[in-house]
């Protein structure tokens, strides 16, 4: 898996991320702000029929990603596009969107105009986010994303302006055990039972948990 082009490298939010969202039902799905192209192949892996396109407006990665898909085994169910996702027209609809977004919101910048496009949004432009989102949603469609867990509440309040309902919802505790740094979600346009639970990345000895080797066996072979 190649990402030295891209502006914002593979890591351990969009591996988990990649892990832990259901794909098994899906037609159609999209990644938004691909990168590399890590959660499209990721998706691709998990599910054997979906057409996966993805979205990227940072021109090196859209390179980097067309290469890894390349040499994938998934390369006919994979299409990546360049371009600024709030100016993109998109004429379908997809079965599931998911994506690592900018998520760092009103954030300090950093001094690198790459890498704080990939990392920064501001509430107003989440909020924008969440609102083109909802419009891209097939008929019980889901959304799955991963957040920090500073921002949750104000997060769920932007979720819920767009019209979404929590389906599933998975605090990621690493460093800290009394406090979740990631939030794993996954929204509906349709009202469900949520399903919650935790995760802890780390056990008492502090290697990998035996839930979090699970989780990721299928892209950690060592586990």
């Amino acid at each position: 898996m190649l990402h030295h082009l891209c502006a914002h490298k593979v890591g351990f939010d969009g591996v988990l991320l990649g892990a832990w969202t259901n794909f098994t039902e899906s037609n159609s799905i999209l990644d938004i702000g691909t990168g590399s192209g890590l959660l499209a192949l990721m998706a691709a892996q998990k599910n054997a029929v979906a057409k996966i396109y993805a979205v990227e407006m940072d021109e090196n990665s859209v390179l980097q990603a067309r290469e890894n898909f390349a040499n994938s085994l998934w390369d006919q169910r994979l299409e990546v596009k360049q371009g600024n996702f709030f100016e993109m027209p998109f004429d379908a609809k997809f079965d599931h969107i998911v994506t690592n977004p900018p998520y760092f919101i009103d954030g300090l910048k950093t001094p690198f105009e790459n890498r704080t496009t990939a990392r920064h949004f501001t509430r107003e432009q989440f909020g924008e986010f969440m609102m083109k989102t909802a419009g891209l949603l097939n008929a019980g469609g889901r959304l799955s994303m991963i957040v920090p867990g500073a921002n949750e509440d104000d997060i769920l309040s932007l979720v819920n302006h767009a019209g979404y309902y929590l389906t599933r919802k998975c605090r990621v505790f690493t460093k800290n055990a009394d406090t979740a740094e990631r939030i794993l979600l996954e929204c509906s346009l349709e009202r469900h039972t949520v399903e919650e639970n935790n995760l802890f990345v780390y056990d008492a000895t502090g290697k990998h948990s035996a839930e979090y080797c699970k989780l990721t066996s299928d892209f950690y072979p060592h586990y």
